[in-house]
This record gives C-alpha cells, structure tokens and sequence, in this order.
C-alpha cells in the first residue's frame, strides 16, 4: 500500500481571531504528549462516482478556515510561559490540511479490523513531519488533517490532533462542526473555551484520598517472563441479543445494571482467567470517565479542553473470577457513582498540590498485565462527520493497541451492536477467545 501526498496547506481562520493565551488546566497537563490519531472511512454511494467528484478540496479548505474562526485555540501553538507551565498561544497559525491518494482500496483493510492500525498511521499526517522537528513544540500544529482518496472510489479523513487541544468531546464537536459548515450547515454550539472552569479551589482542600493517583499493582515475579511476548489485538462483536444476554446474566442476582457494566465486569473476569493470575495477584480496573455531566452545574460537551479523569476499581484476581459477576459489576458500579462535584472538586485540588504532576500521574500509566484499561466511545458522536459524501463506514484509532487495552466501540447503527476490541499476549488471546461468548 502507498500513499502519495498531493498537496500540503496550512488553513488560517477565515476573519481575525483573538490574540491571547489560554490558561490550561491541570487535566490538560495530565493527558499524554501526543497527538490522538483517527481515521474515518467514507464509501461512495454511487458506485459509477467516486467521492473524488465530491472532493472539492477548495470547499473542505473554506469550511475548515470558517470553523477555526469559532475553534480558534486549534489554530494556536503551545508554548511554556513565564513559570514552565503549558498554555496554548492563540496566534491563528493555523491548521495543516494535506491531499493524498492511495493505490488501493478499502477492501484493503478487511472490515477494518485489529492489525490495520500500521496501514492506518499512513493515512493520518505526521506531526512531526509539518512542524520540521519532533522536538520543536511550539512550532508543531494542533490540528492536522489527511483527505485520502482510494482506487475503489472511496476516500478517508485523517485527523492529528493534539491531545493538548481537548479530549474525544472536544474533538468531535470540531470535526463534527467542519463537516456541518462543509455541507452549508452553520454549526449549532459554538465551543466553550474558558478553562477556567476547572481550576481548583483557593485554597485547595481535597477531601479524598484520590488512588487513581497510586502506583498500579505489579505483576507476580513468577508471571514475569510471560510479559516478554509480543502481543495481539482482536476484536468481538456484540449483537442487540448478545448484550441483552450479557446483561440479564450479570443482573441475574444482583438487579439492574448497565451496558458498560455487564460489559467491563465479563471482559475484566475473562482477562484474568485468560492471563491465569493467580487468586491473590492484585489487579486493576482503569476507566476514563467524562466529568462533564458529573459536574455541578454540568458542563457542555462543547467545552473545548480535557475533561476526562481515569477511575480506578481495585481488587484481586480470585475476587474478579469467583465472586458473582453481578458483585464484579458492582464493583464498578460503585467506583462510578462516587465521582460527583464534590469528588471533581476534591481531586482538583489535589493535583494542584502535588509539586511534579508527572509524579501524580505514574499511577495510571500502566495499563498492561496484570491490570486493564477499558475505554468506552459509546457516548461519543464519533459518526457524525458527514461532510456531505453520507456518514463514515468507520470511524476508529489509528494507532495500536497495547497489551490490556479495551475499548468499546459502537457501530455506524445501533442495530449493529458493539465491538469491544482488546489486546492481549498470544496465550492469553486464545484463552480469551474460548470464554468470552460463554454467557
């Protein structure tokens, strides 16, 4: 597969945009230092037209410098201020939009599913290669886009976006946005840019302990070896009657329970069974949790910035595997429902105490063996880019997966159930494969 480069331009905001910094909140320095890369996949509907009479990269160009006029942040750059701390410059640099075309076509990546992630990262454009050195962060885009159009007709969209810039909300309602203004549509919400919002207490005075800031549970030296292996991804797809199945097990004894629940507690007891732990090898559960409707009052899902903290369920392995899966689920459900405003609040301030956040953030920065990583895009809009080609086929990461991490995807329709995609080391795979359908 190769992919050529046509075209690079950089995208300014259509009319002048305010010139100011914006204070960063302490979320927005805790996320990765890398930009999130997603692919979406568009199909032509016509199969005597390809996309590429629809293409008009001049339009996509023009709708791209409207929406940067509201989203101006993504036109911006980081920087460090007077006391080392990272803020974005709001200097309308602009956004990097490339045009490529691929010699194959998208029946190249068989129903796009795990292992395409390398073939993926060739179709998402490079931030280090626009910016000219990887060390050179102020000079780095936020927003990088890739139009890609395939043989078969079809085309993707490539999306580079610093982690810095927001989470998968803020993202979203970005890209979502460009594709409204791309079909003639003004777009409905403007972004919420003040971060203010979550600045932390004066004083800050937390009132929880916070373990989702702890070191993790390692893993028992006897297993060690083990982890040397190479790792491997798959997928499996949850059907409508699968996950009424799953649920009316889980809540067999235990009452009702959620989606996500059934889901996390099944796929948490079949790891660990799969990677055989022994009962008192201690795991943990990490789930990104959005704050925004936690929040009090909420937060809209326009806020433009990180709202995402990762919740921590502790337990050991012969409690996830031997206790009732409706008491597993349980324990999820308990380590949710404790994160409300005043929790928000509390860690907040937390963080603003800790003199390296680097330090505060060791704790969840392992997500492999014996623990688990578990991200749900179900309540994300994450087909809702329709640039006026119709909706993407798939919409999904670009980059690998590592060894224990989940996530729950939805399909482009709810009659199509879910897809949790997880990795783990080749044993443990084919252990898991043999398990995870039993319910």
């Amino acid at each position: 597969m190769e992919v050529t480069v046509k075209d690079t331009a950089t995208v300014l905001p259509a009319r002048p945009t305010p010139r100011r910094t914006l204070w960063c909140s302490d979320l927005d320095l805790l996320v990765a230092r890398f930009h999130t890369s997603t692919v979406y996949f568009y199909r032509s509907s016509d199969s005597s037209q390809s996309l590429g009479c629809l293409l008009d990269a001049a339009v996509l160009k023009e709708a791209l410098a409207e929406v940067l006029v509201d989203f101006y942040p993504a036109a911006g750059r980081k920087r460090l201020d007077g006391k080392d701390r990272w803020e974005i410059d709001c200097n309308g640099e602009g956004a990097v939009f490339l045009e490529a075309e691929c010699n194959v076509g998208l029946d190249e990546f068989v129903g796009f599913g795990p292992g395409n992630e390398p073939k993926y990262m060739q179709l998402v454009p490079q931030p280090a290669a626009a910016a000219g050195s990887e060390h050179d962060v102020s000079a780095c885009p936020l927003l990088l886009l890739q139009v890609t159009q395939f043989l078969c007709g079809g085309a993707s969209l490539g999306v580079s976006c610093d982690h810095f810039l927001g989470d998968g909300f803020a993202a979203l309602h970005l890209i979502n946005s460009w594709a409204d203004a791309a079909r003639g549509v003004i777009p409905a919400t403007p972004p919420l840019i003040d971060r203010t919002v979550l600045a932390p207490r004066d004083p800050p005075a937390p009132s929880f302990s916070h373990s989702e800031y702890q070191p993790p549970p390692s893993i028992a030296k006897q297993l060690t070896p083990d982890l040397e292996q190479p790792f491997v991804a798959a997928s499996f797809r949850l059907n409508p009657a699968d996950i009424v199945r799953l649920k009316s097990k889980v809540a067999a004894a235990g009452g009702k329970c959620s989606t996500y629940e059934a889901i996390v507690a099944h796929t948490w007891r079949c790891a660990c069974i799969a990677r055989a732990l022994p009962a008192d090898q201690k795991t943990r559960l990490y789930m990104p949790v959005s704050l925004l409707r936690r929040l009090d009052p909420p937060l809209p899902t326009s806020y433009l910035g990180n709202a995402v903290i990762t919740a921590v369920c502790d337990a050991t392995a012969g409690e996830v595997t031997r206790l009732p899966v409706d008491q597993v689920a349980g324990k999820v459900r308990a380590t949710l429902s404790k994160i409300d405003d005043a929790y928000l609040r509390s860690m907040l301030d937390y963080l603003r105490l800790q003199s390296n956040l680097s330090e505060a953030t060791q704790g969840t920065r392992f997500f492999g063996c014996p623990n688990l990583h578990v991200n749900s895009w179900v309540q994300l809009p994450i087909y809702g880019a329709d640039f006026g080609w119709g909706k993407p086929v798939f919409m999904g990461s670009a980059r690998e997966r590592r060894e224990g991490m989940v996530q729950i995807l939805p399909q482009p329709s709810a009659e199509d159930g879910l897809t949790v995609a997880i990795g783990l080391h080749p044993a443990a795979m084919e252990e898991f494969k043999r398990d995870f359908y039993d319910f």
